[in-house]
């Protein structure tokens, strides 16, 4: 699984393998990104609809075009992500890998 994220647009796109892991239907997925504590790097996690009311959350889109999925993120930025882990260039693809928390829950963490 990965993502590639884009600078110039604060983009993420979902590969195919997250898109189905994640279940993600366009218009009513909703994305959280966050910095992982202690750590210079970030995960994601889907969430509800009612948590995404309370905070910055992206939704899931589908580009036309390219014919994938993925949603803006303007807190953090990508140009945040990219500077806390070390990344230069406009655009980077980083694997996800899915990761268990002491409470049980799952997220997502990024890696390069």
């Amino acid at each position: 699984m990965h993502v590639i994220l884009d600078s110039t647009d604060n983009s993420v796109t979902l590969s195919p393998k997250m898109c189905q892991e994640l279940q993600i239907e366009k218009n009513t997925s909703f994305i959280f990104i966050f910095k992982i504590k202690g750590e210079k790097r970030f995960g994601l996690k889907r969430v509800s609809t009612e948590f995404a009311k309370t905070t910055q959350c992206g939704i899931v889109s589908l580009n036309p075009k390219l014919k994938t999925f993925g949603f803006i993120t303007n807190c953090p930025t990508v140009s945040l992500i990219f500077y806390e882990m070390g990344i230069t260039g406009k655009t980077a693809r980083l694997k996800v890998k899915k990761e268990m928390l002491p409470g049980g829950d799952y997220i997502y963490g990024l890696w390069k």
